[in-house]
C-alpha cells in the first residue's frame, strides 16, 4: 500500500466502493496490481493535477496494464470526469 495521502481512500470507503469495481475478465491477462491501489493513484491524480508519469514510486508503475485500463474505462472523455468526480476537485 501506498503513504497516507489526503486522496487515499480509507478502508470503510474502499469496503463500500470495492463490491462495485469489476472483476477481473475470465480468460484475460491476471491483474498485476490491486484494485485499491489502483483506486487510490487515479484519486491521486484527479486531485493532484498531475500526470500518471509522475505518480509517487510508492503507487502502482504508472505503466502497469491495469493502471491506465482500469483509469480509461471509467474515464468519461466528453465531461473530464471519472466517476462521476469533476477532475478540478
Amino acid at each position: 500500500m501506498s503513504k497516507a495521502y489526503s486522496s487515499n481512500l480509507t478502508l470503510t470507503q474502499w469496503e463500500l466502493l470495492e463490491p462495485l469495481i469489476p472483476v477481473a475478465k475470465t480468460g484475460g491477462r491476471p491483474r498485476v496490481v490491486e484494485m485499491w491501489q489502483v483506486i487510490n493513484a487515479i484519486f491521486y491524480v484527479l486531485t493532484q493535477g498531475c500526470t500518471w508519469r509522475n505518480l509517487p514510486g510508492d503507487f502502482p508503475n504508472w505503466q502497469s496494464p491495469n493502471l491506465g485500463d482500469f483509469y480509461l474505462s471509467c474515464y468519461d472523455s466528453h465531461h473530464g470526469e471519472a466517476f462521476g468526480i469533476k477532475s478540478h476537485l
